[in-house]
């Protein structure tokens, strides 16, 4: 369970380095502390919250595979997203290209998160299934 947390979270750092390319060298350390910090607390409320429930809904009705690990994280990583920037996006009523490009952007950035979560969990859930059958 907590490789899907930890996983995400390690690869911030090379996202936030690609978001600080036009940031000053100097200021790129505590914004990197800051979003490290910040994500800690949202990558751990996405697995307490919404994947550790979803584990016990889906795991006793169905095998855990490869793509549905990867599937569910994805959707794990972007739908709080979606539900909370949606209706702001929408309430702007600006409907310029930019706005839904960053908005469709953001979602694939995140669900890729969540992918990375999933598989990671898969990976583990894998590893700790041959490990208890001894092989």
């Amino acid at each position: 369970m907590f490789a899907a947390f930890f996983v995400p979270w390690i690869c911030l750092v090379p996202f936030t380095f690609l978001l600080t390319q036009t940031v000053e060298p100097a200021s790129v350390g505590p914004i990197l502390a800051i979003v490290m910090i910040f994500g800690f607390f949202i990558i751990a409320a996405h697995v307490v919250v919404i994947g550790i429930p979803t584990y016990f809904i889906v795991v006793p009705r169905h095998p855990v595979h490869l793509w549905s690990a990867a599937l569910t994280g994805a959707l794990i990583g972007v739908l709080p997203f979606m539900i909370f920037v949606l209706p702001i996006q929408v309430a702007q009523t600006i409907y310029t290209s930019n706005n839904w490009n960053f908005y469709f952007w953001t979602c694939i950035t995140f669900s890729g998160f969540g992918a990375l979560g999933g598989l990671s969990f898969w990976a583990t859930w894998t590893w700790l299934a041959k490990r208890a059958q001894g092989k």
